[in-house]
């Protein structure tokens, strides 16, 4: 109500004129902690430097009621104001979309993306394009996960390599480990449905190319496989695999 009566304006209004634009999250492994960015592109670029500077007023008086140690600050990148408070935390607004994040580096990395033009911005990648022709049309949130840095990673060849030492995970679940093995990523979408919401999570790389310890849990061409899904109420999940006879192994 604070917000609504300062900003002169409803919260389902402000919301979209601060969001509107929708919500962007991203991460990279590697780091402890995983530093991480989160954009919010709202539609109102005045809207979004008042809302900020609201914002930067009540944490500033609520640090002082509490007598904290730690000072909300101002910094600049390329004449763009961070504002930091400890040290995990730092935003920025640039025209209508807010920035927020744990670390220095990524923070200033997104500066440089919007200064400097998208070039090298993520979206511009081949892969990003593949995983949104492989999902259905108009999802309400996709999420895009590179899973090369897992194939290099000493624990991912662990799992990925045939044979390995899980002699236990290829025989349920070898399939699906040999499919995430060969592809470059995996893509997922939240889509509304009459019933309600459903989850579609896709792969660039199919049956095609399953060495031969694998190929038992698939049915050979032109033979059934699996029953179709039952799809029970309620469900989460629900998943089948082949066996092959004994002779053909």
């Amino acid at each position: 109500s604070y917000f609504e009566k300062q900003l002169g304006t409803p919260w389902p209004e402000a919301l979209d004129r601060l969001a509107g634009g929708g919500i962007a999250a991203a991460t990279k492994f590697g780091k402890d902690p995983a530093p991480a960015l989160l954009v919010v592109q709202g539609t109102d670029a005045e809207l979004m430097h008042r809302f900020v500077k609201l914002g930067r007023a009540v944490i500033e008086q609520e640090l002082s009621r509490l007598d904290a140690k730690v000072v909300l600050k101002e910094t600049s990148h390329r004449g763009v104001a961070v504002l930091t408070l400890g040290k995990d935390l730092r935003a920025a607004v640039v025209g209508a979309a807010l920035l927020v994040s744990n670390n220095a580096e990524a923070l200033h990395k997104a500066l440089d993306l919007h200064l400097d033009g998208p070039a090298q911005s993520l979206a511009a990648s081949p892969k990003v394009d593949d995983a949104r022709r492989l999902l259905p049309p108009d999802p309400l949130a996709t999420v895009w996960l590179n899973l090369e840095p897992a194939h290099q990673a000493r624990e991912g060849k662990e799992v990925f390599e045939l044979p390995n030492n899980q002699p236990i995970l290829p025989v349920f679940i070898g399939g699906w480990i040999n499919v995430v093995a060969r592809s470059p990523f995996v893509c997922a979408g939240l889509y509304r449905e009459e019933s309600g919401f459903a989850l579609a999570v896709r792969m660039p790389r199919g049956r095609g190319g399953l060495p031969a310890g694998i190929t038992a849990h698939a049915p050979a061409e032109g033979e059934p496989g699996a029953l179709a899904l039952r799809e029970p109420r309620g469900g989460l999940a629900d998943t089948r695999f082949a066996l092959a006879p004994y002779e053909s192994l």
